[in-house]
């Protein structure tokens, strides 16, 4: 992951946003760090992480939208059960929930789920951009921070 940032900056870091965002488990934190650590743009390293991880999230949507139930619990990607869960808790709160997908562990699913259920785009684009935006903006400055007061006792 060190590499990808190192080598491809900003493209590394949305290729590797995108992966993560998928069904593929892994954490996009340390990417922002990485980035902004290596002297990439505060901004940069914010829009490129959000678009990567945006993408990654809309084509769970469209894989969730395209296919159906069973078709997605055959691949494992998300068991029965759990797309039960998430088309409850859409019925129930509406799109609005999809403002916290970018949690750790419900948001693919989510994502997934909100295309089975078939939320409309628009609603479904919103919510998911403007949580996934807004955190990173939050980890960004809060890495950023860790970052100066790094190099103020270390530099």
């Amino acid at each position: 992951m060190e590499s990808l940032v190192s080598q491809y900056g900003y493209i590394g870091i949305f290729v590797i946003s995108f992966i993560t965002s998928t069904i593929i488990p892994m954490l996009s934190e340390g990417l922002l760090g990485l980035g902004l650590a290596y002297g990439l743009s505060f901004w940069g390293c914010i829009f490129s992480i959000t678009g990567g991880n945006c993408l990654g999230a809309t084509f769970n949507y469209l894989l969730g939208y395209f296919a159906n139930v069973s078709f997605v619990d055959k691949l494992k990607l998300i068991n029965k059960a759990k797309i039960d869960k998430y088309k409850n808790l859409l019925e129930k709160f509406g799109g609005s929930i999809l403002f916290f997908t970018f949690i750790p562990g419900i948001g693919d699913p989510l994502t997934m789920a909100a295309g089975l259920v078939r939320v409309r785009p628009l609603y479904f684009f919103i919510p998911v951009f403007t949580g996934r935006f807004l955190r990173y903006i939050l980890l960004a400055y809060l890495f950023s921070i860790g970052i100066n007061l790094f190099h103020s006792y270390f530099a």
